[in-house]
């Protein structure tokens, strides 16, 4: 009989009758749970924050300052230091004055803070001048001075291009940075009226009427621009930018012979628009929404598509226009804008941006815009139900010329052309929703010392929690109705309406003490009909009430005995803003509710039931799941019985998944999604959107974790932020020790497959797997690599020798630098153990192979036979 099969299916009746033994439960229905998760569009208004004329663009770098630079007409640039109280610094940050043209629609039309502004202090504008003798719209990159960070160095211009442009309308010259880290520049069609300089539908002349991409930094992988006389270029007839690689137009001129000459302009990203005078990048997904204005007839909102064509001067909006230019194959079909509206409405469409603050839960995600000259203020937000796009009006917004975001609260800014920045309100605030003040008047639990949730509140454990710096948590979830979670293997879960998830937090105040836990605060997810939000309690010092935490959030200072030091620990409450940086869209919302989460053994009505059976058989989730065991879940940093990388992976899912996908909000170029191969998130040599000035620095250098910024980003050295940006202020020890033992390891994988490639050129040939052994010497490929000998010569062969001398035993072999060896025993060839002798583990102690000798005593060995072997290991 096979004893191991007879155990394995004695384990497995076993389960099987302790499943059977389980009572089906009834799902329950919560009823006490007291937030709103439906909102009505009301009448919205701008208050005013302070009085600056002319502001035709608002922008704020990402340095951590929460200041807001307004771009004035005339060629100056404001910075707002208090929004709130209305302050500004006392001189401009930037005036070129002397050097913009004002007149007609011309000015100082765009600006945009580079991603690494806060180290390279790099900042863009768009301005019309006459400084080269003739008319021309210019994209130009200045310095923050060294001395004054609220001031930019005037003389500090570095011009991208210098474009002739015959009008003085139609300039376009809104810019931003996508989440893809490189520039987005709108250009209208050069002006006039009806396409006169027909430039709506040219891939093959000037820089005009479409949207540009440009890569400012030159990343290796991308191509110089084809010439043209806007272009400068320096004594090495370099560029000033360089054209992203997946640029609409690269493969089609790579196709006809890269020729620097030729005609394309490899700079578009989409053509076809007309005065594009604003855009947006939405910052949690990277959707772009630009506002066109039209001829004579109808004004458009378009969502851009990398190689759209948004048909002007064919069409004006969704409709035929009296022009009938040929359209560029390389561009494809015509798309009609997602929103129009014709004269009765109004004549230009100001544009607007993407609502990501936390004030109004009822527009978030909308794309909230205007008209300029009739005031009417709409939001488009797309509709499940319908699965389109739906348009609602939402007030009066007097003649708005540009759009921004409060960078600490993400609450929607706009300025007027005749002067004065506000705010986003409501017309009535008495609409405002209202929210439990109380933890005690949430109704989420009977008893409030004991944390007892209500009926219909279940309790449940991820597998993996996100580090809360040592942070105790507890967990929560209520599904209303009969409603069901739609279920999905890899990707993110579908939420009802009105699902609601609840965390609480406790810190030991003696580190390492369960008994000194203390309240900290109670937070609470909710789905909504639009998206979700986040609020948190925060617990009295007796810890007999919770109070509901202002939109800011709160920080809290807490002694906390760590080694019998007494340290002073700030927690953050997160702002209801920060809430929604984390739970996107993109993350499914909800972070610890996935497959690979619940994929667990947890205590359900009493009994051990694994969390994913437990919610399927409950009838929450839409899919019968009967077996669980085949289904993937997350691993803990300590979990040996997994593998470094599925740790590893683990880990970087749970704490950086958020943002680092497709969508996440994040300039990164990695991606975090636990279901792809390595090879696919980006990370290995990945280039960073930030290296900290070390030219050597990349996401994950395999065997160098000094040199991988995803280490500086988790660890906060070397001058990198942490990350994840909110959550935390402590660094996870376990965390950060288990990255870098795999990025250390990885190297050696790496080393590997190079060694593979050198000795098979291969790393999947048969004769190439690390357990194959072509040459017949009887030490593997991967013994070989170890020990630095040749796979295909048996005659280079790594070989310990053994004595024994009477009652002692001395082993030899040779030291390879940077292996580990030990000397094992065992008695039954299955068992082993370290030998007790001195000298064990033997360790070269220089570049050079050296020899081994270890020499112990076998008057200890009990066996009448024992078995000895020499491990190596990276």
């Amino acid at each position: 009989m096979d004893l191991s099969n007879s155990k394995h299916l004695a384990l497995i009746a076993l389960a099987v009758a302790f499943l059977a033994s389980i009572a089906p439960g009834q799902r329950v229905t919560n009823d006490t749970l007291n937030f709103p998760s439906s909102f009505t569009t009301g009448d919205y208004e701008l208050d005013e924050l302070l009085s600056v004329t002319s502001i035709l663009a608002i922008a704020s770098p990402d340095d951590g300052s929460g200041n807001v630079f307004l771009a004035e007409r005339q060629g100056r640039i404001t910075i707002v230091t208090n929004l709130e109280n209305g302050e500004t610094a006392p001189s401009p940050f930037l005036d070129i004055s002397s050097r913009v043209t004002s007149n007609s629609e011309n000015g100082l039309l765009g600006l945009a803070f580079h991603p690494q502004y806060e180290t390279n202090g790099y900042f863009y504008v768009f301005y019309t001048t006459n400084a080269s003798g003739q008319a021309t719209d210019r994209v130009s990159r200045f310095t923050r001075s060294q001395n004054d960070p609220l001031l930019a160095d005037n003389e500090s211009e570095f011009v991208l291009f210098d474009q002739r442009d015959e009008a003085g309308n139609h300039n376009g010259g809104a810019i931003h940075f996508g989440l893809d880290g490189y520039l987005y520049v709108a250009l209208g069609d050069e002006g006039g009226g009806g396409d006169n300089f027909r430039n709506g539908q040219r891939i093959d002349k000037d820089l005009f009427a479409g949207l540009l991409r440009l890569d400012v930094d030159k990343k290796p992988a991308n191509v110089e621009p084809t010439n043209h006389p806007a272009i400068p270029r320096n004594n090495d007839d370099v560029a000033p930018f360089s054209i992203p690689l997946d640029n609409p137009l690269v493969s089609h001129w790579q196709d006809a012979g890269a020729n620097r000459d030729s005609d394309l302009r490899l700079e578009f990203y989409a053509i076809g628009l007309r005065n594009p005078w604003h855009f947006d990048i939405d910052p949690l997904t990277g959707d772009i929404w630009l506002s066109d204005v039209g001829q004579s007839s109808y004004e458009e909102i378009n969502l851009i598509e990398k190689g759209g064509n948004y048909g002007w001067p064919n069409r004006e909006g969704a409709h035929n226009y009296s022009q009938n230019r040929d359209v560029p194959p390389e561009f494809g079909a015509l798309i009609d804008p997602v929103f129009e509206y014709g004269r009765e409405l109004g004549s230009t469409v100001s544009g607007g941006v993407v609502y990501r603050g936390a004030t109004f839960p009822e527009l978030y995600g909308a794309y909230i815009f205007s008209e300029f000259f009739f005031n009417h203020a709409w939001a488009i937000q797309w509709d499940e139900q319908s699965s389109n796009y739906q348009t609602t009006r939402i007030g009066s917004f007097s003649s708005v010329s540009a759009y921004g975001r409060d960078p600490q609260s993400g609450e929607l800014l706009a300025g007027n052309i005749m002067g004065g920045l506000g705010i986003l309100t409501r017309t009535d605030a008495d609409s405002d929703p209202t929210f439990p003040e109380t933890l005690s008047e949430t109704g989420a639990f009977t008893d409030l010392a004991a944390l007892q949730p209500e009926a219909g509140i279940y309790s449940y454990e991820p597998n993996l929690p996100f580090w809360s710096d040592h942070a105790v948590k507890t967990r929560w979830v209520s599904i209303p109705g009969a409603e069901q979670i739609r279920y999905a293997q890899d990707g993110n879960w579908s939420f009802p309406e009105g699902s609601i998830w609840i965390k609480h937090f406790e810190l030991e105040t003696e580190r390492g003490n369960p008994d000194t836990r203390k309240r900290i605060e109670t937070r609470f997810l909710v789905k909504t009909n639009a998206g979700a939000y986040g609020l948190s309690y925060q617990w009295n010092e007796m810890e007999t009430e919770a109070s509901l935490v202002p939109p800011e959030g709160s920080s809290i200072e807490i002694p906390v005995t760590v080694d019998g030091q007494v340290i002073s620990q700030t927690w953050q409450i997160p702002s209801r803003q920060q809430c929604l940086g984390c739970h996107t869209p993109a993350a499914g919302y909800a972070l610890s509710f996935n497959t690979r989460q619940l994929n667990t053994l947890g205590t359900h009505e009493g009994q051990a039931e694994n969390t994913l059976a437990y919610f399927s058989r409950l009838g929450v989730l839409d899919t019968n799941i009967a077996s669980t065991q085949e289904l993937p879940r997350y691993y803990e940093p300590e979990e040996e019985s997994a593998t470094l990388e599925e740790r590893a992976r683990s880990y970087l899912a749970v704490n950086c998944v958020s943002c680092h996908q497709p969508n996440g909000g994040t300039p990164s170029s990695w991606d975090a999604r636990p279901h792809i191969s390595l090879d696919a998130t980006g990370l290995i040599n990945g280039i960073p959107a930030n290296n900290g000035g070390d030219s050597e620095k990349r996401l994950f250098v395999p065997g160098s974790p000094e040199n991988s910024v995803l280490l500086d980003r988790m660890a906060a050295r070397d001058g990198f932020r942490r990350m994840p940006p909110f959550g935390n202020n402590l660094t996870d020890p376990a965390g950060l020790s288990l990255l870098t033992r795999w990025i250390a390891s990885h190297g050696a994988e790496t080393l590997f497959q190079e060694w593979q490639a050198l000795h098979f050129s291969s790393t999947t040939a048969p004769k190439a797997a690390s357990n194959a052994d072509p040459d017949g010497d009887g030490n593997s490929n991967r013994l070989e690599f170890l020990t630095d000998t040749l796979p295909l010569d048996p005659m280079s062969k790594w070989t310990p020798q053994f004595t024994r001398d009477q009652d002692a035993l001395t082993v030899r072999f040779s030291l390879i630098p940077g292996r580990s060896f030990v000397i094992q025993k065992s008695a039954d060839l299955s068992t082993w153990s370290d030998w007790e002798a001195d000298g064990n583990s033997p360790q070269a102690a220089s570049e050079q192979t050296v020899d081994a000798l270890v020499r112990g005593s076998l008057l200890n060995d009990q066996d009448e036979q024992s078995f000895y072997r020499v491990t190596v290991e990276e």
